[in-house]
């Protein structure tokens, strides 16, 4: 089994897990919340390249701290360069500030106008319900892009989405969703 686990803004965790032989291959990834206007979006950026994770995370935490248009393309754009690396758009329809269905939407319009070349894949997470992911499919379906698994779990039940792929490591997954336009999302029972 492949896991590449998220927490917000940080990479404490994969950190962490690395000092533990057995889990020394688990992405450094994150889940990084991305001011734009009114909104907030969500992007899991999972294999950041380990001689640069730090950097990487120290220059995401800056543009979350003091956005900027300019600044967030340079750093979308920059995280796509590398070739490991997964940028997914986690629950895109989910107006977590509360700012009302139809500003959301030009805000999300608006995101993936000038990003959306740079993501990768959207999310169906097993946290949100059928209408929202039937929602996210007809999305990634406009906007020409895949779907992947996510579970937003926020503790130690494992996700109730699962992706099936034959990689034996997170970058063979990468290039499978990113070269190859392949991904496989499995709907647990729970």
């Amino acid at each position: 089994a492949l896991v590449s686990l998220t927490d917000h803004d940080t990479i404490g965790a994969p950190v962490l897990l690395r000092m533990v032989p057995e889990a020394g291959e688990i992405p450094f990834s994150l889940e990084w919340s991305v001011p734009f206007e009114e909104a907030i979006f969500h992007l899991g950026i999972h294999n950041l390249p380990g001689s640069q994770a730090q950097a990487i995370m120290a220059d995401l935490a800056g543009y979350t701290q003091s956005p900027s248009a300019q600044r967030l393309s340079e750093l979308i754009a920059m995280l796509d360069e590398s070739p490991d690396v997964l940028i997914v758009f986690n629950h895109p329809l989910w107006d977590l500030r509360g700012i009302g269905q139809q500003r959301y939407q030009q805000l999300l319009l608006q995101f993936l106008q000038r990003h959306v070349r740079f993501v990768h894949a959207f999310e169906l997470n097993a946290m949100r319900g059928r209408k929202e992911n039937d929602g996210v499919i007809r999305l990634a379906g406009h906007w020409h892009r895949l779907l992947v698994s996510g579970g937003d779990r926020h503790g130690c039940e494992p996700s109730g989405a699962l992706n099936l792929t034959e990689a034996k490591s997170f970058s063979e997954f990468v290039r499978e969703v990113r070269a190859e336009q392949r991904s496989h999302v499995l709907f647990m029972p729970q």
